[in-house]
């Protein structure tokens, strides 16, 4: 269990880096607001995404960043009580479990498509780094003393680096 613990606070602190992909500096006059529950996140227009991205793959991606606020905010709610947070975690995932498989079935296919992967970046990271950084603060502290957080994590559409 302790190493379980030292193994997923390691890979936590590698996860809640910035990606490569965050527009740096203040916001362009394309950026827009993205309403995230924890953070308020401020996002790029991507622009169009490629024409080797299918419509149902964008589809499930734009259903899915609402359950990472989901996520956040509930994580962010429970902070400070682990066995909380790992109940919140998995209902949001059993309650979202079909906008979690669409996102699941489409993100493994666009990392063989180079342009599909790159739009995704620009699309869906900064907003996706947001919701993890959000919940880092709550879950850390969890990560050593509870075998519950860890299996929420795991079934969770979140960094496995975690």
């Amino acid at each position: 269990m302790e190493r379980l613990a030292a193994v997923l606070s390691v890979l936590l602190l590698g996860a809640c880096g910035k990606s490569e992909d965050k527009p740096g500096g203040p916001p362009s006059e394309k950026s827009t607001v993205v309403e995230h529950a924890a953070t308020g996140a401020v996002v790029a227009d991507p622009g169009p995404p490629p024409e080797s991205m299918p419509p149902p793959a964008r589809e499930a991606f734009d259903k899915m960043m609402p359950v990472y606020d989901e996520y956040a905010a509930a994580v962010t709610a429970a902070a400070g009580d682990c066995p909380k947070i790992a109940a919140a975690m998995k209902a949001v995932t059993s309650r979202r479990s079909v906008e979690i498989a669409g996102w699941k079935e489409f993100r493994m296919q666009i990392d063989n498509d180079p342009a599909s992967l790159a739009w995704f970046k620009k699309a869906y990271l900064p907003r996706y780094d947001a919701t993890v950084e959000a919940m880092h603060a709550a879950v850390r502290p969890c990560l050593s003393t509870s075998a519950e957080m860890a299996s929420a994590i795991y079934e969770a559409p979140l960094p496995r680096q975690w």
